[in-house]
């Protein structure tokens, strides 16, 4: 875990030197990451020792087994990785139970059913146990990990923030990367992670396509981002991707000069997002509820 903690910092510490010339707001790099590593320490060490448990450590548990399939068989550990949503899905209890069983074992152990048995909760498990691999199934070490990383789609999304308002580097600082709640939750073992991060690189990646940069890069990043949203909280996207509408319609109606003109297509604008809002609500309720 100090290891992770020292390689960060010193990576922390080598963009800094190499950007803090051309972009001032590099200075926030380390506070901001060294800020979110103790959020999740702090998140593991709460739930660990004062709650004695919660949903942070279910999912460990059912992550867990993962890992030891990983060693055991890692064809059946990707075959789960890719097809236990379906499975979950077309599959009655017991046919999932069995299933279940049949893949894990005493030596593996197997996970907690109410999470194995929700395709959204156990997207979480499954996103998370390369994370735990790499850790060698330690909590705390995967929890410092999960941190880290989710801190990088926060830092671009702060990036992102500045080219649009590059005077308020400090404003949107203490806006973005040091507000206690949300780094608390969402730098641990939780859907909430996972999710923020993925809106955080939607948004940055829409930007970079925006500014057509790397091109294919990005709507590959975007589109991934997007399902893994999907799998875990797809309500989300019922604000976010009209959201996204209105930020380019935003930037087009910035290029017109006539007043009238802007004050007519606004409310357009306005019901076109609401109208995709219930669109994207309607399209993905059948399949993801």
């Amino acid at each position: 875990m100090l290891f992770l903690v020292g390689f960060a910092y010193f990576i922390g510490t080598r963009l800094k030197v190499r950007n803090i010339n051309k972009n001032e707001a590099y200075k926030y790099l380390l506070p901001a990451l060294m800020f979110k590593i103790f959020g999740g320490f702090l998140f593991a060490f709460i739930y660990v020792f004062y709650y004695g448990g919660g949903d942070t450590i279910s999912y460990y548990s059912s992550t867990l087994p993962l890992m030891n399939l990983f060693y055991e068989d890692a064809s059946d550990y990707f075959n789960i990785i890719w097809n236990s949503s379906l499975i979950t899905e077309n599959f009655s209890h017991d046919e999932w139970e069995a299933y279940t069983f049949n893949a894990f074992d005493n030596t593996t152990g197997v996970p907690l059913s109410f999470i194995s048995r929700d395709p959204k909760t156990f997207a979480v498990c499954k996103l998370t146990s390369p994370l735990l691999i790499l850790t060698n199934g330690s909590y705390f070490a995967c929890t410092i990990l999960i941190a880290i990383l989710s801190f990088i789609p926060l830092w671009k999304l702060y990036l992102t923030f500045l080219k649009y308002f590059p005077v308020l580097h400090k404003e949107l600082a203490y806006a973005t990367l040091f507000i206690p709640s949300v780094v608390f939750w969402g730098s641990g073992m939780m859907k909430d992670t996972y999710t923020f991060a993925g809106v955080c690189i939607i948004i940055y990646a829409f930007q970079m396509i925006l500014e057509r940069k790397f091109l294919i890069f990005y709507i590959l990043l975007f589109f991934v981002s997007a399902y893994s949203i999907l799998v875990i909280k797809p309500y989300i996207l019922n604000i976010l991707v009209p959201c996204l509408g209105i930020w380019i319609f935003a930037l087009v109606l910035k290029k017109v000069d006539n007043v009238i003109f802007k004050f007519i297509v606004l409310p357009f604008v306005f019901f076109g997002a609401v109208g995709a809002s219930y669109f994207v609500l309607q399209s993905l309720g059948g399949r993801y509820g």
